[in-house]
């Protein structure tokens, strides 16, 4: 005869053992966390770290970059500004969906620090620029991987239509008719407007009108472009108001340029974990204004034709309306058309990054583009 005999279980003994199926699955993460890196970019030595180094999305981190001179083996310690910081760090996630820019402008123990945001598992680029004093600029790329992360590629379909909204933003991209050919150089031009006006009071940031970021759908690729655009010196230049008619500007900043930080979608602040919109230096000529293709400046012009839908004040966006605020402006500011000359090295798909500085508020607006 069998008998069955049933121990009493004893009390702590169950959450003890969920415990340690939680360290068990923590650990089974920690073995899937990897950093995939060459090593070196051009004379330096780079050594990437993350903290911490387990990942476990959705998780906040930083990254650091430790360089050293390959013939030496001295640390870099004196670097040269690349518009206006240290370092910068794009992390964009191996699907395409996810995109942060952070920064600094210090050292400390010698190594450069940023913040990241990893907001799931997978794989994610990292690309980091940097210009050694008396060097080139230069661009260390490298993948942080966590997760059981599959190799198939993502699927990337461009957006029907070139009218993007973003935040309280409207962008419309123009380029010429036909295919991106790779090899040849091509103009993208990007036309910010809010609530149907066009936007001529966008902020430098990082001494530009706006900076525009490519990858390639592998991740292989990657480019940055900075913004040609109209500018306009609102020192001198009367204000428009909410509803597009010339007022007296009577609370202006003259102070524009490269900004030392930033917030939002777009960046932090100049250590990598700021959040202030960053205070602009002084410009003190605006960059010549962009020249366009025949057809763009045919398509933009048919844009400026566009009679803006009027809204009620209740209705309108800016606080700075609503509370009779007077509205802070830069000195020098840009808009509507921002204007990028790039050349695609090869077929395929691409996603670019389009950044911009408005009403102290960094907005990133993204496309997909096909490049034959």
């Amino acid at each position: 005869m069998f008998t069955h005999v049933t121990k009493p279980v004893r009390k702590g003994a169950i959450p003890l053992a969920v415990g340690a199926l939680i360290l068990l699955s923590l650990a089974g993460c920690a073995r899937l966390t990897s950093i995939d890196s060459p090593g070196q970019v051009g004379k330096y030595k780079v050594d990437l770290q993350i903290d911490p180094k387990t990942l476990n999305p959705p998780m906040e981190g930083t990254i650091s970059y430790a360089i050293t001179d390959a013939a030496s083996g001295k640390p870099v310690t004196t670097f040269e500004t690349v518009y206006s910081a240290l370092l910068h760090n794009i992390l964009i996630s191996s699907d395409m969906q996810n995109f942060s820019h952070t920064y600094t402008g210090d050292l400390t123990a010698d190594r450069a620090a940023v913040f990241a945001f990893y907001p799931a598992f997978g794989r994610y680029y990292s690309y980091a620029l940097f210009k050694p004093a008396g060097a080139s600029l230069q661009v260390f790329t490298s993948t942080i991987t966590t997760g059981d992360v599959q190799g198939a590629p993502p699927t990337l379909v461009e957006e029907p239509s070139p009218v993007k909204t973003q935040g309280w933003l409207t962008f419309e991209l123009v380029k010429q008719p036909g295919a991106i050919k790779r090899g040849q150089p091509t103009q993208l031009v990007f036309n910010v407007r809010e609530r149907g006006y066009p936007v001529t009071a966008l902020w430098p940031y990082f001494g530009s009108a706006g900076h525009l970021w490519i990858v390639d759908s592998m991740g292989g690729s990657f480019a940055h472009e900075l913004a040609s655009a109209e500018s306009r010196d609102y020192a001198l230049t009367p204000v428009p108001d909410q509803t597009g008619t010339p007022s007296v500007g009577d609370s202006v900043n003259t102070q524009a340029g490269a900004v030392t930080g930033g917030t939002g979608a777009g960046g932090a602040g100049p250590s990598g974990t700021g959040t202030g919109a960053g205070t602009p230096s002084a410009i003190e000529t605006p960059p010549p204004p962009p020249t366009y293709a025949p057809n763009i400046a045919n398509a933009l012009a048919t844009i400026a034709m566009a009679t803006p839908q009027y809204l009620a004040p209740a209705q309108q966006t800016p606080q700075s309306y609503i509370l009779s605020t007077p509205e802070v402006l830069p000195g020098i500011a840009y808009g509507p058309n921002l204007a990028f000359t790039h050349t695609f090295p090869h077929a395929g798909m691409y996603k670019c990054w389009l950044e911009v500085q408005y009403r102290a508020q960094v907005v990133v607006v993204s496309y997909v583009l096909r490049v034959e």
